[in-house]
């Protein structure tokens, strides 16, 4: 295991045992380590617990500057997904890829807008469409990709009542059609999974292959 791997498992089973202020220390130690190094990211073996780690950044309150967090989160979002092309089948690492979508909306929507805002950059005129409208169409893509996760594992919204209820939400969504052009579930799910793969890609991209994370 790599330094950072064994400080994200440090972490983790001090949640567990709820010894908070113990697991931020380590949490601290993990960030400091990728801001200084990212190319660190690349010789992870188990990206899953790498990514668990900077969720629980998140969810702990490490930070409230945005731009830290939007690099948080994005991290979290790149590990978790690099677990998942990894190791294949695993509804725990969509629950946590959920929780990244949930818990650090507010500074991952700003990462999806840099993704959204390639696909409008042969256009002028698309271009300014975007920007006026980056807000909802980063919201609506976010929406998008908690939906085909939760299809994906429908198990995890029969375990947790809190994802049940977003579920409940969503489908009252699609029946509105509130997605269009995707009219159906069916639809709202592919453009879910295209978005993963744009966002991951683009991510692969950023940290793994250019060690940026300078969001």
């Amino acid at each position: 295991m790599t330094e950072i791997e064994i400080l994200a498992q440090k972490a983790i089973q001090n949640i567990e045992k709820e010894q908070i202020n113990v697991a931020k220390v380590w949490l601290s130690s993990i960030y400091e380590q990728v801001s200084k190094n990212p190319s660190c990211l690349c010789s992870v073996g188990n990206y899953g617990i790498v990514g668990k780690g900077f969720l629980f950044m998140i969810l702990n309150r490490l930070s409230d500057d945005i731009d830290t967090l939007q690099a948080m989160s994005s991290i979290a979002y790149l590990c978790l997904s690099r677990a998942m092309e990894i190791e294949g089948d695993n509804p725990n690492l969509y629950k946590d890829r959920l929780l990244v979508l949930n818990s650090a909306y507010n500074s991952f929507k700003y990462t999806v807008m840099s993704v959204l805002a390639e696909e409008e950059a042969t256009d002028g005129f698309a271009i300014l469409m975007f920007q006026s409208r980056a807000d909802i169409e980063s919201r609506d893509a976010i929406w998008q990709m908690e939906i085909a996760d939760m299809e994906r594992y429908p198990i995890i919204c029969s375990s947790f009542p809190y994802f049940a209820e977003r579920k409940s939400f969503m489908m009252d969504k699609i029946k509105r059609q509130f997605f269009l052009p995707a009219r159906n579930l069916d639809e709202v799910v592919k453009r879910g999974k295209y978005l993963h793969e744009r966002i991951y890609r683009y991510l692969v991209n950023k940290v793994l292959v250019n060690n940026d994370v300078d969001f």
